[in-house]
C-alpha cells in the first residue's frame, strides 16, 4: 500500500474519511466488511444496469416529444385555419336574388304547356346551341353545339333605333306593343321585322315547352378521371339567349298589329317559360339570375299586352306590383364555428334557398368540413357527416349530369369564397404536400384537406 507522503493533503483527507467510517461502524455495531456496491474504488456496476443506460433514452424521448407536440400543434393550427375558411364560405348568400326569384314563382301559371316529347338532353342541347349561336371557338371541355345556329344581328342596334322610333318613357317591349296596338309605321314595322329575324327563334320556342333541361350533359365533356373544379366548367353565354327573347318579343308586337292576339300572348309566355326553365336547370346563382332576367322581360311585355288589349285584371295579376312582400336580410350571414355543420345541413336542405347557393355550399364548404376536425382529417368523415352527405345529395341530384358534378369540388380558398372570381390554378394537379400527406398517412381526406391550402 502506498504510504502517504508529507504535504499530501489528499492522503490525509482519505485517512480521515476511513477513520470516520470506522467510528460509525463501531457506534452502530455493524461488522466490518467490504464497501457497499456502488461505493468505493473498483466497485462493479449492478448486473441489471448498463453504464449510462438511465441517460441513453432521454435524448430520443425528448426528440419524440417535440415531434409529437409539433405535429399536434401544426394539426391544430391547420384545422383552425380551415375552420375560418369554411365559415367564410358558408356565409355565401344573395338575399335580393332570392327574394326576386321567390316572387316570380307564382308566374308558373303563365308558362306555356309542356311538350313531353322533348327530353331533358334535347332541351339542354337547345339551350346550349342558342347561348353559343355564332360562336367560332369552344371553351375548354365544351361540347360542340347541336344544332349549330347563326349569331343574331338584331340587338346591338335596338336601343339606338328604338330611341327614335318608340316612346322612351317606358321600356322597349312595352313601347313596341303600345305602338302595335295603335298601328305601326312602315319604319317601325321594318325595325321589328329585322329584330325578329333570328335564326335561334325556332329553337327558343321549342325550348320553352320542355319540362327540364340537362345543361351539364349537353354543355361539357370531362375526362373520366377529371380533377376539374366546378367553377372552371364551361358556362352559358347569356347574350344570345337575351337576343332570342328580344326577337320573340318583336314578333309578338308584329302579331298584335296583325290581329293575332293569341299568338302574341303565346310568344310572351314562351319568354317566361324559358326563364323558368333556365332557373330550374341552374346549378349556379349566375344562371339563376339570368333566368330571372328572362322572366322579368316576359312578364313586363305580357303585362303591356294585356293592358293594350283591355285585359286589365290579367295585367294586374301578372304585374310585379302584385308580388307578395318578402322580407330578406341583406347583411351577410354570420355563421358560428360551433354550429357550422348544422348550419350547412339546414341551408343545403332548404328548398326555398337558391339552388345555386345550395350547390355552392355542397361543393365548397361542406366538401371541406372534415378538414375542421383532426380526427376526421386523419381517419375520414364521421358517420353524421356521411349521413348528411347522402341526404343532401339525394335532394340536389335531379338530372343525370348532377352525379358527375358532385365529384367536382372547388380548388383553393378563392373559389370557395367566390366561385365567379375567375380563379384558375396554374397546375391542375394536386399540390406537392397533398401527395406527401397521403404518402405518410394513406388518408385521402387529409390529401383533400391539403389541397385547400394551395396557393
Amino acid at each position: 500500500m502506498k504510504q502517504p507522503q508529507p504535504g499530501d493533503q489528499s492522503a490525509h483527507r482519505d485517512d480521515d474519511f476511513a477513520q470516520m467510517l470506522k467510528r460509525v461502524r463501531d457506534a452502530s455495531g455493524m461488522p466490518p466488511g467490504p464497501p457497499r456496491r456502488g461505493f468505493g474504488e473498483g466497485a462493479p456496476p449492478p448486473k441489471d444496469v448498463r453504464p449510462g443506460s438511465r441517460y441513453s433514452l432521454v435524448g430520443p424521448a425528448v426528440i419524440l416529444a417535440v415531434i409529437v407536440f409539433g405535429v399536434f400543434g401544426l394539426a391544430r393550427l391547420s384545422t383552425w385555419i380551415a375552420t375560418r375558411m369554411v365559415v367564410q364560405g358558408a356565409s355565401a348568400d344573395n338575399p335580393a336574388l332570392r327574394r326576386q326569384l321567390r316572387q316570380q314563382d307564382r308566374l308558373a301559371r303563365w308558362a306555356v304547356p309542356v311538350d313531353t316529347t322533348i327530353s331533358p338532353l334535347e332541351a339542354g342541347r337547345l339551350l346550349h346551341a342558342i347561348s353559343r349561336a355564332g360562336a367560332d371557338s369552344l371553351q375548354q371541355w365544351e361540347r360542340p353545339t347541336q344544332p349549330r345556329l347563326a349569331a343574331s344581328t338584331c340587338c346591338t342596334s335596338v336601343p339606338e333605333e328604338a330611341a327614335t322610333l318608340f316612346d322612351q318613357s317606358v321600356g322597349w317591349p312595352t313601347a313596341t306593343l303600345r305602338a302595335a296596338r295603335r298601328g305601326l309605321t312602315a319604319t317601325q314595322r321594318a325595325h321589328l321585322r329585322g329584330v325578329s329575324a333570328s335564326a335561334a327563334l325556332p329553337a327558343f320556342r321549342r325550348l320553352s315547352r320542355a319540362r327540364a333541361a340537362d345543361l351539364g350533359a349537353a354543355l361539357y365533356d370531362l375526362p373520366a378521371d377529371s380533377v376539374i373544379p366546378w367553377p372552371e366548367l364551361p358556362r352559358l353565354a347569356f347574350r344570345e339567349l337575351g337576343a332570342a327573347a328580344t326577337a320573340n318579343a318583336a314578333a309578338a308586337a308584329l302579331d298584335l298589329e296583325a290581329g293575332r292576339v293569341a299568338s302574341a300572348e303565346t310568344r310572351l309566355r314562351e319568354i317566361i317559360s324559358v326563364g323558368l326553365l333556365l332557373r330550374g336547370t341552374a346549378r349556379s346563382t349566375m344562371e339563376e339570375a339570368h333566368g330571372g332576367q328572362l322572366v322579368r322581360i316576359g312578364r313586363t311585355a305580357l303585362e303591356a299586352l294585356y293592358r293594350a288589349t283591355g285585359r286589365i285584371a290579367e295585367a294586374d295579376a301578372v304585374s310585379s306590383k302584385s308580388d307578395s312582400a318578402i322580407a330578406v336580410n341583406n347583411a351577410t350571414r354570420r355563421v358560428r364555428a360551433a354550429a357550422l355543420e348544422e348550419t350547412l345541413r339546414r341551408r343545403m336542405l332548404d328548398s326555398t334557398e337558391l339552388t345555386g347557393i345550395r350547390w355552392q355550399l355542397r361543393l365548397g364548404p361542406f366538401a371541406y368540413l372534415p378538414c375542421t376536425s383532426i380526427r376526421q382529417a386523419l381517419f375520414g368523415p364521421s358517420a353524421s357527416y356521411r349521413a348528411t352527405q347522402a341526404r343532401v345529395d339525394s335532394a340536389l341530384v335531379k338530372l343525370p349530369s348532377d352525379t358527375q358534378r358532385l365529384n367536382l369540388v372547388v380548388r383553393g380558398v378563392p373559389q370557395m369564397i367566390d366561385p365567379y372570381v375567375g380563379f384558375r390554378q396554374r397546375n391542375a394537379g394536386r399540390p406537392e404536400w397533398a401527395g406527401l400527406a397521403f404518402t405518410l398517412t394513406r388518408s385521402r381526406q387529409l390529401e383533400r384537406c391539403a389541397a385547400l391550402f394551395r396557393r
